[in-house]
């Protein structure tokens, strides 16, 4: 059997994996931020971080002369105690970064110029969605809103679990009812009031976001408006990368991941999409659910590398779609039943988009 008439057989195995499994969870990492514009990762930030803060603390000195040695900005920022003062410089920088990158994208991507490379996936998953089970838990790192304009653009009704008007703060359960229906269903003479969740979206920004604060008081505040731009006496909540020691510290643990550990528990489907596996406070639980359950775990993203071929010991249902080793419009598909990679030329399976077209036919 030549690698093409595999690869045939390889998506018709996909395609029954995503129809036949419930209650999908998809992780999105920063790899589909960087499809619509490359400076949004990682490596264009530790340049502005560095280019931008002015400390002298030893902290800043350490992380400053790690990333002029090439160190990536996770690996930077592991294991480091961030004085208060450092930690707001590096969230503001952020903010400021991520902010113009988002604004340069915003108009194009609600007008329909531009489409964000996974906006097809999620729209797919969304329509599958149905009474027993009307919502699809998103999990992302990404502090930009690309994810919220591609729902927007979509159709898609989408919570981040904020409740108001303009300004809203933080309450999952208030923000729920929003996508609730309520019916009166005759029983003998008592009639009873049904309460049933719209399908929808739930969005959980793990690392914050460009259009979330908090106040003097440190109460959670989501304001779209203030995304370019927020007035004296509120800051950002912009969480940089790194272990999650220091993730506890920065970015007030339990408010960011208060939903993500249940909505992981509830899940019995996994769907990460261009995400580097940096981050084990996010997707160890993922992992550690399908170990124990055999849960379906599909990955797709561009570059291929030994810690993604060491997800398939995860469970015999995980598959790891990757491109080729310095050829992106190929494709290499890894799963422990397979002796040996998949390798197909021309087939960028591992792009969102195509995935959708050839996997889920939309």
């Amino acid at each position: 059997m030549d690698n093409s008439e595999q690869l045939g057989i390889i998506k018709k195995d996909l395609h029954a994996i995503v129809s036949q499994a419930n209650n999908w969870l998809m992780l999105i990492g920063s790899g589909t931020s960087m499809a619509m514009d490359v400076t949004l990762g990682m490596g264009a930030l530790a340049e502005h971080l560095v280019a931008s803060i002015s400390d002298s603390s030893e902290s800043w000195g350490t992380i400053r002369d790690k990333l002029k040695a090439g160190e990536n900005l996770e690996k930077a920022l592991t294991d480091v105690n961030l004085p208060s003062t450092l930690q707001n410089k590096i969230a503001e920088e952020t903010f400021k970064f991520v902010s113009k990158k988002d604004i340069d994208l915003r108009d194009d991507l609600l007008t329909g110029e531009k489409c964000w490379t996974s906006g097809s996936l999620i729209k797919s998953f969304y329509q599958s969605l149905n009474a027993t089970s009307p919502i699809l838990p998103v999990i992302t790192p990404n502090y930009d809103m690309l994810i919220e304009y591609a729902c927007s653009v979509e159709g898609i009704p989408y919570l981040t679990g904020y409740h108001g008007g303009i300004t809203k703060k933080l309450n999952w359960k208030k923000s729920r009812e929003y996508c609730s229906t309520v019916s009166k269903v005759n029983q003998g003479r008592t009639p009873k009031i049904l309460s049933q969740g719209c399908p929808r979206v739930e969005l959980m920004k793990v690392h914050g976001s460009i259009n979330l604060f908090r106040d003097s008081n440190n109460a959670f505040i989501e304001n779209t408006l203030w995304a370019s731009k927020y007035p004296e006496g509120y800051f950002p909540i912009i969480a940089p990368p790194g272990d999650s020691k220091t993730q506890d510290t920065l970015t007030f643990h339990d408010e960011l991941f208060s939903e993500m550990k249940p909505a992981i528990m509830r899940s019995t489907a996994f769907m990460i999409v261009g995400y580097g596996f940096n981050d084990p406070h996010i997707h160890g639980a993922i992992l550690q659910q399908v170990r124990e359950k055999d849960c379906p775990l599909i990955v797709l993203t561009r570059d291929p590398s030994a810690k993604l071929d060491a997800l398939i010991e995860s469970s015999a249902n995980t598959w790891v779609i990757t491109g080729k080793e310095g050829d992106d419009s190929g494709t290499r598909i890894n799963n422990r039943n397979l002796t040996a990679p998949c390798e197909v030329d021309g087939v960028d399976l591992w792009n969102s988009e195509t995935f959708t077209k050839q996997i889920l036919g939309n």
